[in-house]
């Protein structure tokens, strides 16, 4: 017996020890989002602070009125979990309530949609597997200081990058590989 418990902690030993990270309310990389979504996003969970490749985490608000486009994610998983708000989900066309407490799991290719029907924002979290989409959020918004005002509106077309495939980011309408863009993931 004395000899496998050494062999076990001689195994414990050659493991590297994970990562911890405490990450406060406002904190991390934070951009205000075109529309139609009118809000923001805080990235609190990415490799640029965590030292994981596999796994981000954001907190994403939608404004009143706003909604996050139909999309679906050629490489990612996408997790969601509603923090406040009220809502509606469409997940492949299908309407869902989004209210606090509320999980929706998102596999590669499955479209979806966020609206916010309520009137204040609708904030949920994000969890993307693996990692991609926080430099979208980047690139397509303007980066954002706790506690500042609300800045007019951004009109998507200015922000949005003509090639979103580097993020896994795809248009359902985009499934023909005939009609794709070059360098566009066809799901």
């Amino acid at each position: 017996m004395k000899g496998t418990k050494e062999s076990e902690e001689a195994a414990g030993a050659d493991e590297e020890q994970g990562h911890g990270l405490v990450i406060a309310p406002e904190e991390g990389r934070s951009y205000w989002q075109p529309e139609p979504a009118n809000g923001y996003v805080i990235i609190k969970v990415e490799p640029r602070n965590a030292g994981i490749g596999g796994v981000s985490m954001s907190v994403q608000t939608v404004g009143v009125g706003g909604y996050v486009r139909e999309h679906a994610h050629g490489e990612n998983d996408e997790i969601i979990y509603v923090l406040g708000g009220t809502g509606t989900a469409v997940v492949d066309g299908e309407r869902h309530p989004m209210v606090p407490g509320t999980t929706i799991f998102l596999g590669k290719c499955v479209k979806h949609t966020f609206i916010n029907e309520g009137d204040g924002e609708l904030r949920f979290t994000a969890t993307i597997l693996p990692v991609g989409l926080e430099d979208y959020f980047e690139a397509v918004g303007r980066p954002r200081r706790a506690g500042e005002p609300t800045p007019p509106a951004v009109p998507a077309a200015r922000r949005r990058p003509r090639d979103r495939t580097q993020y896994g980011i795809q248009r359902p309408q985009m499934t023909d590989r005939a009609v794709a863009p070059p360098g566009w993931l066809v799901c």
